[in-house]
């Protein structure tokens, strides 16, 4: 399914709304802070990691708007139970609050996030920082910036430097062990931690040169990060060299390097090792 750059640009709408949702509940659980953590209704799913109200507000409000923009396709979203895809030429992959963990401990870095994937790849995302109130997204042939004062701009990753790369990391991932050695490969000018696929943006934007993953994540995390990365010149491989694929089982996905533009050296052709 292609997407024109005004429905991508409705969906954008879509996820800054969706955006506004999250943050009046993050508001209200500051203001009922001594109920704690009742006031957001957590709950842990059976994979370990929690939900909240916002979660499952937030993903209404864009299953409801992708219907009423008339771009409806099936979904596969983190809060709703998933369609076998295996049949399918395209479907969303929608996280309607990216970061939960770093939301409901009273975090900044977490996004709205919506994919889509055609024939097993990323062809349309969508990200969005509710607190930033800043947006990436693609249409699958350009990468663009809104700013938070609605300034849209086309945006590209950049070439790393052989003198030094900037490297943005999860929050979680462990620094002792894949990915130690992995950056002991590398010149590294620059380390920052960050929760939320905002770093995958962050890359394409030209702000870093590496985002290497070795700990779990789901499809839903990534597609949309994914796909305005490729738009913007850069890549998300897997640690053999491939592109990062689509409708997995279980919809998890392998570590992954994701990075902006190469040149011979020293990015191309390394095999993270433990």
């Amino acid at each position: 399914m292609p997407f024109e750059l005004k429905d991508v640009r409705a969906l954008a709408q879509l996820a800054r709304e969706a955006g506004q949702i999250i943050l009046h509940y993050r508001e209200q659980h500051r203001e009922g802070r001594t109920l704690g953590l009742e006031a957001l209704n957590l709950e842990i799913k059976h994979d370990g990691s929690p939900v909240t109200l916002a979660d499952i507000a937030s993903q209404e409000h864009i299953l409801e708007g992708i219907e009423q923009l008339g771009l409806y396709q099936p979904v596969v979203a983190e809060e709703a139970t998933a369609p076998d895809v295996s049949t399918l030429d395209g479907f969303y992959l929608i996280d309607p609050l990216d970061g939960t963990k770093a939301f409901v401990d009273g975090g900044d870095d977490f996004t709205v996030n919506i994919g889509f994937i055609h024939h097993g790849r990323p062809v349309m995302g969508v990200l969005h920082s509710p607190v930033l109130n800043e947006t990436y997204y693609t249409d699958g042939t350009c990468a663009y910036y809104l700013s938070p004062s609605g300034e849209e701009s086309v945006i590209e990753a950049r070439r790393a430097d052989p003198e030094g790369v900037d490297v943005i990391t999860n929050r979680t991932e462990d620094w002792s062990g894949h990915l130690k050695n992995y950056l002991a490969q590398h010149k590294v000018r620059s380390t920052e931690r960050l929760s939320s696929a905002f770093k995958l943006g962050l890359v394409a934007h030209g702000k870093f040169d590496l985002y290497p993953r070795f700990g779990p994540t789901s499809e839903w995390d990534i597609a949309a990060g994914d796909a305005i990365l490729r738009a913007a010149g850069g890549s998300v491989k897997t640690l053999d060299g491939n592109d990062l694929a689509y409708g997995k089982p279980r919809f998890l996905n392998p570590a992954f390097i994701a990075r902006g533009l190469t040149s011979s050296s020293p990015l191309e052709g390394e095999v993270a090792t433990t």
